[in-house]
Formats: structure tokens, C-alpha cells, sequence
């Protein structure tokens, strides 16, 4: 009988060895299809800024119909900047962490939106008509262009600083 414990006992422990090694390498395997960006918040922030400026221009064009035209840039609309930039910020990054961005930025957006609301507007979330096609004419039209400026003018930089953040944290 204790021969057979024993070559038991062997077995037991290289079965359990064989499975500490497999679901090792089941973990780094895992580990590295899930690899993070290093910098979530900044392509975050980019990507919130192309959502911000999308919603002043939906938002505008409630009030002033030819708004999406006026702040028109040389790729289109806010839409079509919100649609290439997220395209640039979310290529290659995993399902799970362009969640987390895409539902980062949104809230970014909703925030941003409510405060800027606030400032024109004393009796929010009532919002006078004539209040806002004021800011939509000042500030409205600067988050706009100044979003669309950043993107054309320097757009290797643009680049770059969404490649510095994808890159992985080591």
C-alpha cells in the first residue's frame, strides 16, 4: 500500500505541476492580448474634444441652421472630424479599453456641455433661445474651429501625441 501511495503522490504532483505550467502560460497569453495603452486619459481627452465640438454643433444648429456649414472645415463637418479622429484614437487599442475611452470621453462631454450651459444660461436647464445662439456665435463657433485648427494645422503633431499615448506601459 504505501508503494502506491507514493507513485500516486508522484503522479498527483506532476499533474498539478503540467497544470500550474499550462494555466501560466493561459495567463501571460491573456495578459498580453489585453495590453494596455499607457496613456488612457490623454486619448481620452482627444477623444472628448472631437465629441465636445460635435455636440456644440448639434446643439447650434438647433438654433442656427447653417451652423454645421459656418464652422465647416476642410474634412467636413464636426462629424466628419469626430468620425476620422475616433478612427485614429481607437485603432489597434483593445475592445475593453476603447470602451472605457469612448465611454470616458462621453462623460467629459456631458460635463463639459452642463457647464458651459451654466455660464450662459442662470436658469439651467432652461436655456433662452437668444442665450444660446449668442454662445453659439462666440464661444460655440471657437471650440468648433480651434478643435478643427489643432487637427489641420499640425497634423503629424496631432499623430504623434495620439501614437505617444497608444504606446504600451512598460
Amino acid at each position: 500500500m504505501a508503494m502506491r501511495t507514493k507513485l500516486f503522490n508522484r503522479r498527483s504532483s506532476a499533474v498539478r505541476k503540467g497544470n500550474l505550467i499550462f494555466m501560466s502560460a493561459v495567463l501571460l497569453l491573456l495578459q498580453s492580448a489585453t495590453s494596455k495603452a499607457s496613456d488612457v486619459q490623454a486619448l481620452t481627452k482627444i477623444l472628448a474634444s472631437a465629441f465636445v465640438a460635435d455636440q456644440v454643433v448639434f446643439i447650434c444648429t438647433l438654433e442656427i441652421k447653417s451652423f454645421a456649414q459656418q464652422t465647416a472645415g476642410p474634412l467636413g463637418t464636426s462629424h466628419d472630424y469626430l468620425e476620422h479622429i475616433r478612427k485614429d484614437v481607437l485603432t489597434g487599442i483593445p475592445t475593453l479599453e476603447a470602451r472605457r475611452i469612448i465611454l470616458g470621453a462621453a462623460e467629459i462631454t456631458r460635463e463639459t456641455g452642463r457647464s458651459q450651459a451654466r455660464t450662459f444660461s442662470p436658469n439651467y436647464p432652461d436655456i433662452p433661445a437668444a442665450a444660446l445662439r449668442n454662445w453659439c456665435q462666440t464661444e460655440g463657433i471657437t471650440i468648433v474651429r480651434s478643435l478643427m485648427a489643432k487637427h489641420d494645422e499640425n497634423h503629424e503633431k496631432f499623430h504623434s501625441e495620439i501614437a505617444d499615448a497608444k504606446r504600451p506601459a512598460m
